[in-house]
C-alpha cells in the first residue's frame, strides 16, 4: 500500500469500485514514471526515439519490476522523473512555478512511498544541481532550497507526526508510526 497520507491515494479512492482502485494503485505509478521519463528525455535534448527508449528502460528496469509486490516502493519512484523535469525547467527558464511544482511533487513522493527512497532521490537531485548543472551558483542554491522547502511543506503532516512519536518518553511509539506510514 502507498502512504496513507498520499494525495494519490485520496484521489484514487474517489472511484467507487475496490477492484478499479486496486488496479489503478498498481498501474498509475508506472504510467507516471513512463510519461515523466519520456518528457524528461525530450527536455534534456534527447530525440523522440531516445526519449522513448529511456522511458521504457527506466520504467521497466529490474529494480522497478522486482518491487511490484511493494507498492510503496513503486509509488516512491513514480514522481522522480516529474520532479527532475520541474528542476530542469526551473534551471533553464528561471520561472518559480516550476520550482514550486518540483517541490510539491517531491513532497508527494515522500508521502506516497518509502522515505528512504525520497532521501536518496533528494541526494541525487542535490548532486545533479551542484555538479552536473551549468547554472550560476546562486541559482543552484535557490533550486536546492526551494525544492527542500516545497517538499518539507508538502510532507509536513508526516514529518511532524514522526517527530512527535520520536520525542515521546519511549521509542516504542516509533513502531506504530513506522507501521502507519511505511508499511
Amino acid at each position: 500500500m502507498i502512504g496513507i497520507l498520499s494525495p494519490a491515494l485520496w484521489l484514487l479512492h474517489l472511484f467507487p469500485s475496490f477492484n478499479l482502485d486496486f488496479n489503478l494503485l498498481f498501474l498509475c505509478p508506472l504510467a507516471l514514471y513512463l510519461f515523466g521519463s519520456y518528457f524528461l528525455g525530450l527536455r534534456l535534448g534527447l530525440s523522440r526515439s531516445a526519449s522513448l527508449l529511456l522511458a521504457f528502460l527506466w520504467t521497466y528496469n529490474g529494480h522497478q519490476m522486482a518491487q511490484l509486490d511493494h507498492l510503496n516502493v513503486v509509488w516512491a519512484h513514480a514522481f522522480f522523473p516529474l520532479v527532475f523535469l520541474g528542476l530542469v525547467e526551473y534551471l533553464k527558464s528561471g520561472k518559480s512555478l516550476w520550482l514550486i511544482l518540483a517541490g510539491f511533487l517531491f513532497g508527494v513522493n515522500a508521502l506516497s512511498g518509502h522515505p528512504q527512497i525520497a532521501f536518496l532521490e533528494g541526494l541525487f537531485f542535490l548532486t545533479w544541481i551542484f555538479l552536473a548543472n551549468p547554472s550560476p551558483l546562486a541559482n543552484k542554491f535557490k533550486a536546492s532550497i526551494g525544492l527542500l522547502l516545497g517538499a518539507l511543506l508538502t510532507s509536513s503532516a508526516q514529518l511532524l507526526f514522526t517527530l512527535e512519536c520520536q520525542g515521546g518518553e519511549s521509542f516504542n511509539q516509533w513502531g506504530e508510526a513506522d507501521r502507519f506510514f511505511h508499511s
